[in-house]
């Protein structure tokens, strides 16, 4: 799907739309869901006026430390038994542009990046992991937790709005907000295919 070799109107992406559209009958969602940012809902998760909210290992580092013992985290739920563990995990990349000025600086910089002091120091504040290999592994029970799942998966993928080209990302995504308030399988899958067929064929 993401390649955009799929159509949007397959039964496989159906399903998926249709069962996303049972938990917002149900009442599942915030009905100003729309007008949050990602942090604005981890205020009722902290509450406990929320249940869960469908995000990133990245916030753990977020959470404050009297309350991280009341959070957890797993893995999207399993839809068609058997399927393939698929985690996202998108990476955090630093580079220069070429024409720099400050080539020397900035290389010395990220030599720096690469050593496992500072990739422990970093992942420390953005919730990330290291690729390093011989760095030690984090002591946060959220941390060793999001490291379990990703070891776990069977492949990782970055977000949704990454791995597809921009152009259609941008609609698409405009789509996949509008049946957060107008959960209509047939017009959403039909849109998002019209934008499929448009956009991958400008790649």
């Amino acid at each position: 799907m993401l390649s955009g070799t799929v159509a949007y109107t397959d039964p496989r992406i159906r399903d998926v739309f249709q069962r996303w559209k049972l938990l917002i009958d149900k009442g599942y969602f915030q009905e100003n869901g729309d007008a949050l940012d990602w942090e604005d809902p981890m205020t009722y998760l902290y509450r406990e006026v929320a249940g869960m909210t469908l995000i990133g290992h990245f916030f753990s580092s977020r959470i404050p430390s009297n309350l991280k013992e009341r959070i957890g985290l797993f893995s999207f739920p399993e839809l068609v038994p058997g399927q393939a563990r698929v985690e996202l995990a998108p990476l955090d990349v630093f580079f220069i542009r070429a024409s720099s000025s400050k080539q020397k600086y900035a290389m010395q910089f990220l030599s720096y990046l690469t050593s496992i002091e500072a990739q422990v120091t970093l992942n420390r504040y953005t919730g990330g992991f290291t690729p390093m290999l011989g760095a030690p592994p984090s002591v946060e029970r959220l941390d060793e937790a999001g490291a379990y799942l990703l070891k776990q998966a069977n492949a990782t993928s970055p977000y949704f709005d990454r791995a597809v080209p921009t152009n259609f990302s941008e609609p698409a995504m405009l789509e996949l907000k509008a049946f957060m308030l107008n959960p209509d399988v047939e017009r959403v899958t039909t849109a998002l295919e019209a934008l499929r067929q448009a956009k991958y064929s400008d790649k």
